[in-house]
């Protein structure tokens, strides 16, 4: 009866331990909203293990929080924690890619700091990282967009999508070193003077050099690359800068590549889908796009505009999953 007696009670210390471990592996603090939190990374879901912890929603400061290690992995960098010493009390934490992109943030605190290439940038989180049941949350918009992603929400899911910085290409030439090339604007084409078909084309051969899959022309995506270069020529036009925020929201969802260039007219006579592929495959980011494997279909498009003997153009990269 006795031996009876102690593999019951035996037992219910067994049953007692493994509810409260398993919900250790998911626990969020108690300012934690109850709503469930999804992520989108360039199409693919990517919700965390339950060992790593769970994004959640804070109520306090109205911040979704997601934990470090998991968010950062998923971005393409590794993460370190620095140690507490006298020089940093609270400890903090290093993320780094293979680039050597590296962010550097302190724990329970909004100070950050990115460094490129030595060049050392300060960055302030929208909400303290904090540590809590023995893991690393930090804000998801601060995170993704300090490592050069784009955050959007749609209902309960975070959207994050990668959208390289915008490559410039400015040429102010002497009217002179080119007058007898000199175009005269009624011969030059403009609005729409991207070849699709042929930038679709040599895309695929440069992926396929590669060993990757094909990304399919898309005609709806070509439609849509159009707007997106409109809109950031006439932006272009306007300031002298560009960004990838559509206000037409022709980019939603869809990875990005974006191109400026600016010079004399008749000083240049290249097409623009050669001239814009060869600086994407030049820079690391861009690079990446062009390359990434799980993108199935691909559109592009180039708008051009003359403004005051100044040819102004906008090319336009979209891809999806």
């Amino acid at each position: 009866m006795e031996k009876i007696k102690n593999a019951l009670i035996s037992s219910l210390l067994i049953m007692s331990l493994i509810p409260t471990c398993v919900f250790a592996a998911g626990q969020v603090p108690p300012s934690a909203s109850d709503k469930n939190i999804n992520i989108m990374i360039n199409g693919e879901r990517k919700n965390p293990p339950q060992e790593m912890g769970s994004p959640y929603l804070d109520m306090k400061t109205q911040r979704t929080m997601v934990p470090l290690r998991f968010i950062s992995e998923n971005l393409g960098f590794n993460v370190d924690f620095l140690q507490k010493s006298k020089d940093n009390p609270k400890g903090g934490i290093v993320i780094r890619d293979q680039n050597n992109v590296e962010i550097r943030m302190e724990i329970n605190s909004k100070n950050a700091t990115r460094i490129t290439g030595g060049k050392k940038e300060s960055l302030a989180l929208d909400s303290p990282s904090l540590i809590y049941d023995g893991r690393t949350y930090v804000p998801i918009r601060f995170i993704s967009e300090a490592t050069g992603y784009q955050v959007s929400w749609e209902k309960d899911t975070v959207i994050i999508s990668s959208n390289c910085p915008v490559i410039k290409s400015i040429a102010e030439e002497e009217t002179k070193e080119i007058a007898k090339n000199l175009e005269t604007e009624d011969k030059m084409p403009t609005g729409s003077v991207g070849d699709s078909n042929k930038f679709m084309k040599n895309l695929m051969d440069y992926r396929t050099s590669k060993g990757l899959g094909q990304v399919n022309e898309d005609k709806d995506l070509n439609r849509l690359a159009l707007l997106r270069a409109q809109e950031e020529l006439d932006q272009f036009i306007k300031t002298g800068d560009a960004d990838h925020e559509s206000p037409g929201g022709y980019n939603k969802d869809l990875g990005e590549n974006l191109a400026l260039s600016r010079y004399t007219l008749g000083a240049r006579d290249g097409d623009p889908c050669d001239g814009c592929l060869k600086r994407w495959k030049n820079s690391p980011c861009h690079n990446d796009n062009l390359l990434n494997k799980d993108s199935k279909r691909g559109g592009y498009a180039c708008a051009r505009k003359i403004i005051d003997n100044k040819v102004y153009e906008a090319s336009i990269y979209l891809f999806g999953f």
